[in-house]
């Protein structure tokens, strides 16, 4: 390839500063913060598929040299998957393991070569110095910026360089699978930052405002934390922000390629994670029909284009069960159906006709129904407080998320006003219909996973819920936007609404929820449930006073500092102090020699 061909390939990458900036930031970001030992019972399974697909087989025959469960699931064991015929096959399909592949030969290669340590050592300092390259233009000093940059990272490489070769090597054949997963997906965070800036961009026509919300994706939410590990969490959201930015794309620049590249995301996502896909597939169709005039063509050409997309999904299951429907997701929830499913057990014609009259059942089955009156409670805990020794709601950890709530109560009444008076027709903006999609992801992704209550939930919070954090970092920022325009107009409603459902959110934690008898119980004395009620009587005192009763820009300042800084403290909290797998067990730790240092520190100072 040429250099001017790579030229514009690096550009339509990144296409401007704030977009390498953005990049190398969550490279450097993520590396630093990359711990190799979470290997859970998830991380473990996906990773056996990995090993055993680059050994040609489907099925999890050979299981990964370091088998560690790190927290105890009672008798569940470190392998999810189940038997079929002979053969034993992990819970999830295989497009995790697909899309690591090339990272697996990548390591390899690095293995046999420069050696794992050094070379990430090496991009990681390569990803300071661009930062401090990029900073130093974009604040006009960029002589010093560069040098400074240099110093700091030929710094950090020698330093890394120096305690790696007195720490034990990361051995390819041991975590190769865990860590080609993990790259995987860090480099799928680094491109939600940057799909998530071009929206924002986009929509906001607003430099700074955009990259504030990358920015805030990126050191303020899970998605990070869970970015360094190796789930398929990560590679969905990708595939949610991928498919809404070819939506708004296509409604902004009128070009169909778009419309379909969207379309073909949903497709894929139904085989990383079927249950994200739905609310994608409702949200984008939904859009797509309130701008479109053409709107029985358009349904007809979406269905198409999200079946040609999962072709992969339906190879996947044909390989694995010789039948296209029937997907390892609904198989290990369901085995009794592979009586009537399996064209072993019938033949093809009525195997494939009782796979597709069972799916129903069995997502309404799975989705039970029966847990519908538990959806206000099981909603509260997931948004708003759940007492679990590593877990945190969704406003616990983004205190600043929870904007939109309030901002939008004058927005709503003005818009029911204006139904009343016929003033407001069924029709979006194509300029506005991205909100739209936004909204109705929130709603579908809530309504189809809440009746899965907690047990959804591990870890620093509700992983299950990470769809949510792009759309609703989205309205935050129309929220502030709309509060600096228009304040005079909502800070009355904005800090009531504010006060009001703040005092009965505590109210509740104090007095309803259960296994609580008081507001000392509530509040309790563990570091989890303090700091997160603390960070809530916070907000609740600030957001008001700041944002509802003075709107001086100096002031909203402070109070989205304020937010960010506490989101951004528990992820990095949770990152370096958290056990990922039990204290006693040996594990590598930290990608980064200096990191790993720095690590071991803490957890001693802790100890003590």
């Amino acid at each position: 390839m040429s250099n001017n061909k790579l030229r514009s390939l690096y550009t339509r990458v990144l296409p401007n500063e704030t977009a390498a900036l953005l990049f190398y930031a969550s490279l450097a970001v993520c590396i630093a913060i990359w711990n190799v030992n979470i290997f859970i019972n998830d991380e473990v399974t996906l990773a056996a598929e990995l090993i055993n697909l680059a050994r040609g087989s489907l099925s999890i025959d050979t299981l990964p040299t370091k088998l560690y469960e790190g927290l105890s699931f009672g008798g569940s064991a470190p392998i999810l998957g189940f038997s079929f015929q002979g053969h034993t096959y992990a819970f999830y399909t295989h497009a995790i393991p697909v899309f690591a592949s090339p990272f697996y030969a990548l390591l390899y290669l690095i293995s046999v070569t420069v050696g794992i340590r050094l070379f990430f050592a090496a991009l990681w300092s390569f990803s300071v110095f661009m930062v401090g390259s990029l900073l130093g233009r974009r604040w006009h000093r960029p002589r010093l910026g560069r040098s400074l940059g240099a110093f700091v990272a030929l710094t950090l490489f020698i330093i890394n360089a120096y305690i790696g070769t007195r720490l034990p090597p990361l051995v390819f054949d041991q975590w190769g699978a865990l860590m080609a997963i993990q790259l995987f997906n860090i480099l799928a965070m680094a491109a939600i930052v940057l799909l998530s800036l071009r929206i924002f961009t986009r929509y906001f026509a607003d430099d700074r405002v955009a990259a504030f919300g990358a920015a805030y994706i990126l050191i303020a939410t899970p998605l990070t934390f869970w970015a360094v590990s190796a789930k398929d969490q990560t590679a969905s959201v990708l595939l949610i922000t991928a498919s809404v930015w070819s939506l708004y794309t296509y409604l902004l620049a009128g070009k169909q390629r778009y419309r379909y590249l969207s379309y073909v995301f949903v497709g894929l996502s139904v085989w990383v994670r079927v249950f994200d896909a739905i609310p994608l597939l409702i949200a984008i169709v939904m859009t797509d029909l309130l701008t479109s005039t053409a709107r029985i063509r358009a349904v007809i050409t979406a269905a198409a284009t999200v079946l040609l997309a999962m072709i992969p999904y339906f190879i996947n299951n044909y390989l694995l069960f010789h039948n296209p429907f029937l997907s390892p997701v609904y198989l290990s929830a369901h085995p009794e159906i592979s009586q009537q499913a399996s064209p072993i057990n019938a033949t093809t014609g009525s195997a494939l006709f009782s796979t597709i009259q069972s799916l129903p059942n069995l997502f309404l089955a799975t989705w039970q129904l029966q847990t519908v009156p538990s959806w206000p409670q099981t909603l509260y805990h997931v948004l708003f407080y759940v007492d679990m020794p590593v877990t945190l709601s969704v406003f616990q950890i983004c205190p600043l998320l929870i904007i939109p709530l309030f901002a939008a109560v004058p927005y709503v009444a003005r818009t029911l006003l204006r139904f009343r008076t016929g003033a407001t027709r069924l029709r979006v903006e194509k300029s506005r219909a991205i909100a739209v999609t936004f909204f109705i992801c929130i709603v579908a992704h809530v309504i189809i996973y809440a009746p899965f209550g907690l047990n959804q939930g591990f870890g620093l919070d509700m992983r299950y819920f990470l769809p949510l954090y792009v759309p609703l970092i989205f309205f935050t920022l129309a929220s502030i936007r709309e509060v600096l325009v228009h304040a005079s107009t909502i800070k009355q409603a904005f800090a009531a609404a504010w006060i009001v459902l703040s005092g009965s959110v505590l109210g509740y934690a104090a007095l309803v929820a259960p296994a609580v008898s008081g507001l000392i119980g509530a509040l309790g004395f563990s570091l989890n449930r303090t700091l997160g009620v603390v960070t809530m009587v916070t907000m609740s005192l600030f957001v008001p006073y700041f944002v509802g009763f003075r709107k001086r820009l100096k002031d909203l300042a402070i109070l989205v500092g304020f937010a960010t800084f506490v989101s951004s403290y528990w992820l990095f909290v949770a990152c370096w102090i958290w056990q990922k797998t039990p204290i006693g067990v040996p594990r590598p730790g930290m990608m980064l020699p200096l990191m790993e240092i720095i690590h071991r520190v803490i957890m001693a100072a802790i100890a003590s």
